[in-house]
Order: structure tokens, then C-alpha cells, then sequence
């Protein structure tokens, strides 16, 4: 179980591609548990005004207008050019059937496994 979903991120498709293909070189049943927790990440109980305080520094904005800006320019590179991440994981990497979507429905219903390894 790793991080699987991203469409520009090379180190993790291949570090997700080569652990595989080492356990089933030895022998081992092994397949990518797809699970996406970007649902289970727990909101701050910080005041919305706080918050709004905090992000309005002069700093922090010029930050986050940069990281806007990078996201468009990267979301239009992959469109012109696109990398193909899904076909790549569909071919070479044996995936879970299940989409899990939150910790607690991995929890309730865990994948039959001998062993689990994350990172």
C-alpha cells in the first residue's frame, strides 16, 4: 500500500512498480492495495477567522499565488503532454479491484493479505 494515484509523480510509480516486480520475482502474491485517503485527512479546529489571519500574511500569500501558479503550469504540461501514468499502472501493476476511499472502510473490510507492507 502506496501512494498510487498521481499522474506527474515518476518516483511513485516506479518505486510502487519495482517493489512489486521484486516480491513476484520471489515468488509472492503481491498487488497494490488501492487505497486514496485524501477523504480522511482531519479538518483543523482552528476558527475560519484565525485561519483567514494566518493566510493572509504577506508571505504566506506570495506562497500560495506561486503554488497556484505552479499547479496551472504543470496541469497544462500534462495536458500537451500526457504521461500516461494510468495506462502504465493498468499494464504493469497488479491492483487491488476494490478502491478503498477512507481508513475506516480499509478497516472494516481489509484485503485478504499474509502480509501488508506500506510505505
Amino acid at each position: 500500500m502506496t501512494f498510487w494515484w498521481a499522474d506527474d509523480n515518476y518516483g511513485q510509480l516506479l518505486q510502487c512498480y519495482a517493489l512489486q516486480k521484486y516480491l513476484r520475482d520471489k515468488g509472492h502474491d503481491a498487488y497494490l492495495i488501492r487505497y486514496d485517503n485524501r477523504n480522511d485527512f482531519v479538518k483543523s479546529a482552528t476558527p475560519l477567522h484565525r485561519k483567514a489571519l494566518k493566510a493572509l500574511t504577506p508571505v504566506k500569500l506570495a506562497h500560495y499565488l506561486r503554488y497556484m501558479a505552479d499547479r496551472k503550469t504543470a496541469a497544462r504540461e500534462i495536458s500537451m503532454h500526457p504521461r500516461h501514468f494510468n495506462e502504465f499502472r493498468d499494464k504493469y501493476i497488479r491492483q487491488s479491484d476494490r478502491l478503498y476511499t477512507s481508513y475506516e472502510e480499509l478497516r472494516q473490510n481489509p484485503p485478504d493479505a499474509d502480509v501488508y507492507i506500506v510505505g
